[in-house]
């Protein structure tokens, strides 16, 4: 009998950078870079050009917060789920961790099984794959949307399916998460969103029937 287990880690990662031609157009929103998305642009790169994990320029300026970006991106034609509004609370979103003027833990709650291991990766004998991610939380509490950052594993064994678990991680985060712990505030009132970055380990092993 095979049981998936998947746990939920405070983690960071470095934005991953890339290179190439239509990349240069990924690489550029990743990393904020206006003049070398323009630039890309002008070189004739691809609007629905998509990295390893499926994420467009257009969504990786959304979620990163950058408007001007994202705003070029939509004169030239892109198109993406993301709008400005949730462009501009990924903007105005505090980082808890940065707020040296109190402690502040967010603390998630995640309903999980078996099935959210990708299929496709079920019979390839990975021994853990990370999806690290950032999730945009409302002033409520509530979890408007998710960044995924990253996917590793060992060996980057998991390659072949990172699209699979990418999509598997924002599925999991937006469906099946809330927050169990206060949101967070600011001057004793809750009156803004907040980020927080975190991981989920998919892992699989056998275990007794």
């Amino acid at each position: 009998m095979i049981k998936y287990s998947i746990l939920l880690f405070l983690f960071f990662l470095p934005i991953l950078v890339l290179a190439g031609p239509d990349e240069e157009l990924i690489s550029s929103a990743q990393n904020g870079d206006l003049v070398g998305v323009k630039a890309a642009l002008r070189n004739g790169a691809k609007l629905d050009a998509e990295d390893e994990l499926g994420r467009t320029a257009l969504m990786l300026a959304g979620r990163l917060g950058n408007l001007d970006i994202f705003e070029i991106l939509l004169k030239a034609g892109a198109q993406g789920p993301i709008t400005r509004q949730m462009v501009k609370t990924w903007r105005e979103a505090r980082d808890p961790t940065l707020d040296f003027h109190q402690r502040y833990q967010a603390r998630f709650q995640m309903e999980i099984t078996a099935r959210d291991y990708p299929q496709r990766a079920r019979s390839a004998n990975l021994t853990s794959v990370n999806a690290c991610f950032t999730v945009l939380v409302g002033v409520d509490g509530k979890i408007l949307d998710v960044r995924i950052r990253k996917i590793e594993s060992r060996r980057n064994l998991h390659k072949p399916y990172a699209r699979d678990f990418a999509r598997a991680a924002r599925h999991i985060v937006m469906k099946k998460t809330r927050l169990v712990s206060k949101p967070y505030k600011t001057s004793g009132v809750y009156n803004v969103p907040f980020v927080w970055n975190s991981r989920i380990e998919f892992s699989q092993g056998k275990t007794a029937k």
